[in-house]
């Protein structure tokens, strides 16, 4: 999948990583939209938010999304398949090389 994220201060690049896991209390959500957010984003992207220091970069960038569910997991009682969510985050981003900045700007999250 496709991601939107900071390098390092100030710089920005779409990266390609493997499609989250879903655990038993999870959903994945096919992102359709998402947003830059004037504050939070350009202060990650800036390189000075609080408690994302600089030994945090690379990030994976965003935390205002929309989507459609693909998969719901198996403990999950109130999304099902086909249902539109509202602000997913990848907090976890698979593959290791990325600490979350939110991960809303991802393929999926």
């Amino acid at each position: 999948m496709y991601s939107a994220a900071v390098t390092k201060p100030g710089v920005i690049e779409i990266v390609e990583l493997p499609k989250p896991d879903i655990g038993s209390y999870d959903i994945i959500v096919k992102t359709e939209a998402s947003f830059i957010c004037n504050a939070t984003d350009r202060k990650v992207i800036d390189g000075h938010f609080p408690g994302l220091g600089l030994e945090n970069y690379p990030l994976l960038l965003g935390h205002e999304s929309v989507g459609i569910v693909e998969v719901v997991g198996d403990n999950v009682t109130t999304f099902k398949v086909g249902d539109r969510a509202i602000g997913g985050l990848l907090l976890n981003p698979p593959g290791g090389k990325f600490g979350s900045g939110w991960g809303g700007h991802s393929e999926y999250v």
